[in-house]
């Protein structure tokens, strides 16, 4: 919302679509901080997913 002067809805559409992977495309241009920030943003996103998916595998094999 601050980087890109965007409202709250279309903030979260583009979050949204970036941490899905999805990619319709941005609301608005890009600057290059708004770039930074995506790539923080998507390094962030897939890190949790990958925690989330081992966090799940680990307890799906203790109760095995």
């Amino acid at each position: 919302m601050i980087l890109l002067k965007v409202n709250f809805v279309d903030a979260l559409y583009m979050t949204v679509i970036t941490i899905s992977t999805v990619g319709f495309g941005e609301v608005t241009a890009m600057d290059s901080n708004a770039g930074i920030f995506s790539v923080i943003l998507i390094f962030w996103g897939v890190g949790i997913v990958g925690y989330a998916f081992t966090t799940l595998v680990i307890f799906l094999w203790k109760v095995r």
